[in-house]
């Protein structure tokens, strides 16, 4: 197919209006020295801590841009972070939580099913109490662990903008 005039006027268009209309973006978290790199894209939730402050942000990253990170409604610089926080899915947390839950709300169920049987005592009932409670504190402890934290610094982590490939070509 011979390309026509609507199509070279369309990539002039397109090419004069620069990163804003083709160019997207993800954040990257690197090591210097090893080959670590982790890849933050739009939507991804994080948290991030600005220097000189304690108090911690937590959001998902709503655009991109070169050398600007829109979060909250605001257009921050990397250049000011002093820690991010990086939310990761990990499957054997997500599988251990879910069986403490399940554990939490069948355990008593089995008890009060099985009165017939055994004999009904307040100590059983304690324990049995004690062990959903427990169930239930150690997987909300283990929600801590979807949580990465990573300083950032000179000789730590540091944090980058990069076109991403699919916006190269």
């Amino acid at each position: 197919m011979k390309p026509n005039w609507i199509h070279a006027l369309v990539l002039v268009v397109l090419c004069s209006l620069g990163d804003t209309a083709m160019a997207q973006y993800q954040l990257v978290v690197e090591k210097p020295g090893a080959f670590k790199r982790i890849r933050i894209y739009v939507g991804d939730e994080i948290g991030i801590r600005v220097q000189g402050m304690d108090q911690m942000y937590m959001g998902e990253l709503s655009g991109l841009k070169s050398r600007h990170i829109f979060m909250f409604g605001d257009s921050l610089d990397p250049a000011t972070f002093d820690r991010i926080y990086l939310r990761r899915p990990r499957y054997w947390t997500n599988m251990t939580r879910g069986a403490l839950i399940m554990a939490s709300a069948v355990y008593p169920l089995m008890m009060v099913l099985n009165l017939p049987r055994d004999q009904w005592t307040w100590r059983k009932a304690a324990v049995t109490a004690g062990i959903s409670v427990t169930a239930l504190v150690v997987q909300r402890a283990l929600k801590f662990l979807y949580w990465k934290r990573v300083r950032l610094g000179k000789d730590k982590w540091r944090l980058r903008i990069l076109p991403t490939v699919e916006s190269l070509h």
